[in-house]
C-alpha cells in the first residue's frame, strides 16, 4: 500500500509554522487507528537540521507522556510526519491550564534534580543526543546526597537513595524496603 493511500478521511485540524495538521485514519495499521498527520510544505528536498534533530529525538524516545512519531515519508514535494492521535495538543493543554505546571509540581521536580542530580548517559542512553545536553554536564550527582536539607543516618540515606533511583531496575521496591532490618520492630509489633 502506498504511503498516502494508507491514510483516509483527512480532516484539517490546524495550521502551524511549518505546515498543516490533519486528523486521519491509518487503515494500514492493524487494527486501523486514528493518527495526526503534519504535512510540512515549502521546503527544498531536504529538511532543516533542527527539524531532523527533533524528528530523530522523537523517533528515539518511547515514553507515555511524549507523542509517538509513527511514520515519516516524502511524497508530492512535501514531508509527512504521522503521529499517534492525541486528545489535545500542547497549546490546547496550556490554554486550559494557563498557570502551566503547578508551583508544587515544579518544586518537586526541582527538588528531585537538586538532590539526585541529572541522569547520566548510562541511565538514559539517549541523553547525549539531546539538544543542550551539555548544559547538564557537571550536574550528574551531588557530592553528599540529602545532607543539604536535613540529617539522615547512613541506613536512612541508603533506603532513601534506593527508593528514588532513576533506573527502575535498580530502584528498591516497597516490599524490599519493609524487609530491611530497620523495620524489624514494626513487623514484631504487627505480629
Amino acid at each position: 500500500m502506498d504511503n498516502l493511500e494508507r491514510y483516509q478521511n483527512l480532516v484539517r485540524i490546524g495550521r502551524g509554522t511549518y505546515g498543516t495538521v490533519y486528523k486521519a485514519d491509518d487503515i494500514g495499521a492493524n487494527p486501523p487507528c486514528p493518527v495526526a498527520i503534519k504535512i510540512v510544505t515549502g521546503l527544498a528536498e531536504s529538511l532543516p537540521c533542527f527539524l531532523v534533530r527533533e524528528i530523530s529525538m522523537l523517533k528515539s524516545l518511547q515514553h507515555p507522556n511524549i507523542v509517538q512519531l509513527r511514520h515519516l515519508f516524502h511524497a508530492s514535494g512535501s514531508f509527512y510526519l504521522v503521529f499517534e492521535a492525541m486528545a489535545m495538543d500542547l497549546h490546547e493543554y496550556i490554554s486550559r491550564n494557563p498557570r502551566g505546571l503547578s508551583r508544587d509540581l515544579a518544586q518537586v521536580v526541582h527538588d528531585f534534580l537538586f538532590v539526585l542530580g541529572c541522569p547520566t548517559a548510562e541511565e538514559w542512553p539517549a541523553l547525549p543526543s539531546l539538544p543542550h545536553c551539555d548544559l547538564l554536564e557537571g550536574n550528574n550527582r551531588p557530592l553528599s546526597p540529602f545532607s543539604h536539607s536535613f540529617h539522615l543516618n547512613a541506613e536512612d540515606a541508603h533506603l532513601l537513595n534506593a527508593l528514588v533511583r532513576y533506573n527502575p531496575d535498580e530502584r528498591m521496591t516497597a516490599e524490599d524496603a519493609v524487609n530491611l532490618p530497620m523495620f524489624d520492630l514494626v513487623r514484631a509489633y504487627d505480629e
